[in-house]
């Protein structure tokens, strides 16, 4: 009992289980903030195996815009966001190592 307790808390919190040959999944977690955004759109990504990350931005009739994050910190993005139009934008974030790919909507004011 204290075994299988111990390999689903494990499981829980993105470790490996020394119960066998488990597969873990790890969850990456993004947040984009603050959302609606006026000159800095900030991107905190939690997934410290990412190594590659790419930034695709496009507006929300699908025209790509170039855009260069700044990093900040570990996982940490700034984007700035002055110069864009009023509207609704999805940003694109993407790595190689984890095979992550999810796109986010924002408003810009």
């Amino acid at each position: 009992m204290i075994a299988a307790f111990a390999a689903s808390t494990m499981a829980q919190s993105g470790l490996e289980s020394p119960f066998g040959n488990e597969t873990v999944k790890v969850e990456t977690k993004v947040e984009l903030f603050p959302n609606p955004t006026v000159d800095f759109l900030n991107i905190q990504i939690t997934d410290s195996r990412q190594t590659k990350t790419t930034f695709t931005l496009h507006n929300i009739i699908g025209n790509e815009l170039k855009i260069q994050p700044e990093k900040v910190g570990d996982g940490r993005y700034k984007l700035n966001v002055k110069n864009l139009a009023p509207g609704y934008y999805l940003l694109a974030i993407r790595d190689q190592a984890t095979k992550y790919n999810k796109t986010f909507k924002f408003l810009k004011k």
